[in-house]
Order: structure tokens, then sequence, then C-alpha cells
């Protein structure tokens, strides 16, 4: 059995497979999702209880991204992932939206650093706790 559900967004498809493949390993049900169409489906169908997210995807600006996990009403716990130098406001306006921001884990990123992030969100699951970032930048 899974330990939670894992929403990877991000656009690249080897890294993605790269953290499907790490997130598995730990016991995440994992699905990765490319394009900033299949976010409000993907939320709503696999109703993941952790997301990781690349801000900078396919077919959407960096605000685009938030705004529509903002508009899918998940609760899942977010992570940022980015290279961009826009992730900083994206958290603010993500948690303005309402949503629970984990973390951020700055591109590029060492693996350690990706399994850090990912036992945070497994341990955040299992207890039922909410941890929302409080000043972790992972990266």
């Amino acid at each position: 059995m899974a330990d939670g559900r894992l929403l990877v967004i991000e656009d690249e498809r080897d890294l993605g497979l790269l953290i499907e493949h790490v997130a598995q390993s730990m016991g995440f049900e994992t699905q990765v999702i490319r394009t900033l169409a299949d976010v409000w489906d993907s939320v709503d169908s696999f109703r993941p209880t952790a997301i990781l997210a690349d801000l900078t995807i396919v077919g959407g600006k960096d605000s685009d991204v938030i705004t529509r996990l903002a508009e899918s009403s998940t609760g899942a716990l977010i992570v940022i992932m980015s290279g961009s130098g826009y992730r900083r406001a994206a958290e603010v306006v993500a948690e303005n939206l309402g949503l629970k921001i984990a973390g951020i884990l700055d591109k590029p990123f060492r693996l350690i650093q990706l399994r850090s992030v990912l036992h945070s969100l497994m341990f955040a699951h299992a207890t039922g706790r909410d941890e929302r970032r409080q000043d972790r930048t992972i990266g």
C-alpha cells in the first residue's frame, strides 16, 4: 500500500521519470503530468496527498500552475520546484490563494534534496500533520 499519492508536474521528461522512480521507491503512488492542461483532471481523478510542481511548464506562464492548483481546490501539500526567480513570489501568491505550501525545491537539485522533500511529505501524510513551509528552502 502506498504511503501517499504524489502528483509530479514536470515537463522535462527525464526529470519527471527520475522523480517518479525515487518517489515510488519510497512508497508513493505517483503520477507525472507534463502539460498545464492536465492539472485539473489529474488533481480531480488522482486525488494527490502531495504535489511537486514545476512552475515553468509547457503551455503556461509561471503563475498558471499555481492558479490552476488553486482553482482545483486541492488540499494536497505542495512543493514548488523551479529555477525561476519567480518562485518566491509564487509561494506568496499560492499561500494567499489558500494552497498549502510545504517548501521550495530549487532547480537544479541533488538527489538527497529530493529524497528529503519526499520524506517530509511522506511523514506529513502518515502522521496527518500539516507540514506547511516554515522558511524551508531545499536546494
